[in-house]
């Protein structure tokens, strides 16, 4: 190439920069490139088109690599940028087996002094545009093309002349001449050829057969004692069209000293049975059957502990081993006093012998990381092939230049192919996830990374047959070791995680920081399993509903995307519209009151305004899904509670902005007085914010207690934080003191409870109970109360809501009271109001609203509640009977005076649903819109 005629485009900065060795080395930068950098694939300058190239390679943003270049082929003002998009989309496209897609994109090839051959190894687009030609067919043309590519090696034209034979009408004349040029070339190297019979491909390749001279024979047995032996491990998993083509390549082997080990894995089609008819006729053969499929490096590690041979190689059941493979790789390490190990080198080809490479580069002929060959030593010191599905030939062979340094692994005859390996459309290294692609970026990356580690911090690498635990952490699907195997690399993939925050988690879980432990150690025994989170930004349920293969438990140790995660909604988003983000503080697979309503809120939202909503989990599939009919999107964020004794989360807030900027949110809602980093993330972005209370601290000490704060104290933090709110009753009003601005918004009634037919409290009288069935929700007094009319025919009771450890308890302390039927929880309160006359409210807690009251007001049934809290608003002498609180007896007295005369409480009953028209969804979404638009403006 005339290098001079292309100097101005030489960037002897950017090449330095780049070349940290030549800066280093002092010379001059333009005269390395040409005396060795061009040589050696280094770049002369920045180029746009390989730079975007990376992307398909060290990154999963292949779309927009794609897109990229080609926009620069239709764009760039540089000609070798376009013919360098064109090299890129091509060779990407060739690694995916769409050959007609890389023939659009490098039909042809630029002129021999085209700038575009400046910044690559000629050889790889010439090898690239042969296997084009090679892969559509186009035979002739592939022919001609071979006699013009001068910078393709022998040993891959030879090759692709086989191919063409292989695949031309003329293939049984032109083959045997391949075959004969193939022979001589190896004859070149010192080597023997081989033979191609009638069959014309793979299948028909085996080696030249030995002399049978009495003296050849005689020489042979001499051998057999004294030359090493070496164990030669041949795993084997439904292999029975290849296993046969496999053994007979070793039993042609030079080196006579040779034991073969079949291990079988648990194979479903014939190939047991091949392999035991060629043992009949060869006594060093040694099969090993085993029962369960457990994988190659696995059937590996039975191979070699079964192993006797002064040194240990392996060859795969679809592969041919060139007849003197044995003996080269044996004598490199025996010529070298440094040596522990040799490796050789080999080329692809498929069932048609069309060469093939999972990436085009200088040749098809590659080094053979699976024909590694190491010593006895090596095995005593380093032990047993990683349990893996992939990659743990590279790590062996790393693990020996890690102990006993890059020079202790001979390279034999580099170049030049003493193995053929099959590859096939569905072979392992061609699938997506496993794919050799992702030697770059992706599993093998990461497995390289993690191995790679070990081998620098650990001072002992043995490797145990089946360790306990895993040495280092793993991709968990590369992993084929036993239960407890597995279980450790979960353990260590997700002690990894970036996602586990220590600090988070025990402020999260005041239980575990007050009992001392440790915060991962608990996770991962206890708190995973118990539905914890691990950090601020990860929601386990959420990524296991993103990715329903992945359990929660184990997303930790397994989930490496985006978070927070962000699920599309049912609705679209309008530009028109104001968008709101509506923040929930719990989900939980039962609805009870804020939980129902924050989703009546959101449906009154969504008439007038794009709502995007932020849940802490997706714990439960039903209430998420509810939600999603009323949002555009909704993110999962785990948020702590505010607690009077913390300082704000930083990663959650700098998510929540993130999420407010990108919706363009001109109002935060959030459902509850408990959270903080909402209202501090809106205040950061002037955001106006929106709280709506719907607790009462002043008569929840359980809740003080779990903010660590006086009743005083979370007023006072919710007027420093918060804009304006919205009160769920008069006495939340003022609670808040009506301060920032606010308004009262009582809990809407759904009206299709108002077309029930009022209940006529006929006998048998009906009483029941729609609660959460916590001691708090007054559960015991409720049996206390059944108890008492335990032998009047003329009353029932009816607990609705889950089963708890309460509920459990009392079932057992009452198992012989009859008169109570247990109905489980349900999700529409209609169901349980059709079964009852009579609804109890027996709270030993200031209700803020009471929402069942008033639905069972509205429902036409009688509410007898205990006097306290907002029920005190709803319930008077006219509708509805309210007595004295925590008072069972007055309860009972009361429906005792039902029972003796329901007429005189018809009355109220009517006056109850009458009252609770005021209360008509339509109502609450008008008053409530009318508020937000005068905020946003």
């Amino acid at each position: 190439m005339q290098y001079e005629a292309f100097r101005f485009l030489f960037d002897a900065e950017w090449y330095l920069e780049q070349n940290s060795d030549v800066n280093a080395a002092g010379v001059d930068p333009w005269e390395h490139f040409c005396k060795f950098g061009h040589a050696e694939g280094r770049q002369p300058a920045y180029s746009q088109a390989l730079d975007y190239e990376r992307d398909f390679w060290f990154s999963d943003a292949h779309d927009a690599a794609e897109f990229k270049l080609r926009s620069l082929i239709n764009s760039s003002q540089l000609n070798y940028e376009r013919w360098l998009a064109r090299w890129a989309l091509a060779r990407w496209y060739g690694s995916l087996g769409k050959w007609e897609y890389a023939s659009k994109y490098l039909s042809e090839l630029p002129e021999p002094e085209h700038s575009f051959w400046l910044f690559i190894q000629p050889s790889a687009p010439q090898l690239l545009y042969l296997q084009i030609l090679l892969e559509t067919r186009q035979w002739d043309s592939a022919y001609e093309y071979l006699n013009e590519a001068s910078e393709i090696s022998v040993w891959d034209a030879l090759f692709a002349e086989l191919a063409i034979a292989a695949g031309s009408d003329q293939k049984v004349v032109v083959s045997d001449e391949v075959i004969t040029r193939l022979t001589n070339t190896y004859q070149g190297a010192g080597l023997t050829g081989f033979l191609l019979n009638e069959d014309r491909g793979f299948n028909g390749l085996s080696s030249r057969g030995r002399d049978n001279s009495i003296v050849d024979r005689f020489k042979l047995q001499v051998q057999r004692r004294t030359q090493s032996l070496v164990s030669v491990i041949i795993p084997c998993f439904n292999a029975q069209d290849t296993i046969a083509q496999a053994i007979a390549s070793i039993e042609q082997q030079t080196w006579q000293a040779i034991e073969i080990i079949v291990v079988d894995d648990a194979s479903t089609d014939e190939s047991l049975r091949v392999v035991e008819a060629i043992a009949s006729q060869n006594r060093n053969i040694k099969i090993i059957p085993q029962t369960d499929n457990s994988g190659a490096y696995n059937a590996r590690n039975v191979g070699v502990a079964a192993s006797s041979g002064s040194y240990v190689t392996v060859l795969d059941a679809d592969d041919w081993a060139h007849p003197q493979k044995i003996a080269q790789q044996v004598k490199a390490i025996e010529k070298s006093r440094h040596a522990k190990a040799s490796i050789s080198y080999h080329i692809r080809l498929t069932n048609e012998l069309q060469p093939w490479n999972w990436r085009t580069e200088n040749s098809w002929i590659k080094r053979n990381v699976s024909s590694l060959m190491f010593t006895r030593e090596v095995f005593k010191k380093l032990g047993f092939w990683d349990c893996v599905k992939m990659a743990g030939d590279t790590e062996y062979l790393e693990r020996i230049q890690a102990v006993y340094g890059t020079a202790a692994i001979e390279d034999v005859h580099p170049g030049i192919p003493l193995g053929l390996s099959r590859a096939s459309s569905g072979a392992l290294t061609q699938a997506s996830q496993t794919s050799l692609r992702t030697h770059f970026f992706g599993p093998r990356a990461e497995y390289h990374k993690c191995s790679k580690r070990w081998h620098s911090q650990s001072s002992d690498l043995f490797l145990e047959q089946t360790p306990a635990v895993r040495p280092f952490p793993i991709p968990p699907f590369m992993c084929t070791g036993n239960e407890q195997q597995q279980d450790s690399n979960l353990k260590l993939n997700a002690k990894m995680s970036p996602y586990f925050d220590e600090r988070w988690y025990l402020r999260n879980n005041p239980d575990v920081a007050q009992a001392k432990q440790n915060a991962f150690e608990h996770y991962w025994r206890f708190g995973r399993f118990e539905g914890r989170e691990p950090g601020p930004l990860m929601s386990t349920s959420a990524v296991s509903r993103a990715f329903p293969k992945l359990k929660a438990s184990e997303a930790l140790a397994i989930y490496q995307g985006l978070l927070p995660i962000v699920e599309k909604g049912e609705r679209a988003v309008h530009e028109e519209r104001p968008q709101i983000i509506a923040v929930g503080h719990q989900v939980s697979d039962y609805l009870f009151g804020a939980e129902r309503s924050f989703l009546d809120t959101l449906e009154m939202l969504s008439s007038s305004f794009d709502v995007h909503v932020i849940l802490p989990s997706a714990k439960s599939a039903t209430y998420v899904d509810e939600i999603r009919q009323f949002a555009c999107q909704v993110m999962f964020v785990p948020m702590v509670w505010w607690r009077s004794n913390r300082t704000p989360e930083i990663s959650c807030i700098q998510a929540l902005e993130s999420f407010f900027s990108e919706t363009r949110a001109k109002l935060i809602y959030v459902n509850t007085i408990v959270l903080w980093e909402p209202f501090i993330a809106a205040k950061n972005l002037n955001i106006p914010s929106l709280m709506h209370a719907r607790e009462l601290p002043e008569h929840d000490p359980e809740l003080c207690r779990a903010l660590a704060a006086s009743p005083d104290t979370i007023r006072e933090h919710i007027h420093t934080n918060v804009d304006f709110f919205i009160a769920n009753s008069e006495l939340v009003y003022r609670y808040l003191q009506g301060y920032p601005e606010g308004i009262v918004l009582p809990n809407a009634v759904p009206e299709q409870l108002m077309e029930l037919p009022v209940s006529e409290l006929k006998a048998p009288l009906r009483v029941g109970m729609v609660s959460s069935n916590l001691l708090k929700k007054g559960i015991q007094d409720f049996f206390s109360i059944a108890k008492a009319f335990s032998e009047n025919p003329n009353i029932q009771f009816h607990l609705f809501g889950p089963k708890t450890e309460e509920l459990t308890q009392l079932l057992e302390a009452n198992s012989g009271l009859g008169n109570i039927a247990i109905h489980g929880y349900v999700d529409d309160p209609k169901f349980a109001f059709k079964e009852i006359d009579v609804l109890l409210n027996l709270s030993h807690f200031a209700e803020s609203f009471g929402r069942t009251v008033l639905e069972a007001m509205a429902a036409g049934r009688l509410a007898i509640c205990y006097e306290w809290g907002a029920l005190s608003d709803l319930i008077s002498n006219e509708r509805g009977i309210l007595v004295k609180r925590q008072d069972p007896q007055a309860v009972i007295s009361a429906l005792k005076d039902v029972l003796n005369a329901p007429h005189l409480y018809s009355p109220r009953i009517i006056e109850s649903r009458n009252f609770s028209n005021q209360y008509a969804a339509s109502e609450m979404e008008a008053k409530l819109q009318r508020f937000i638009k005068r905020i946003i403006g």
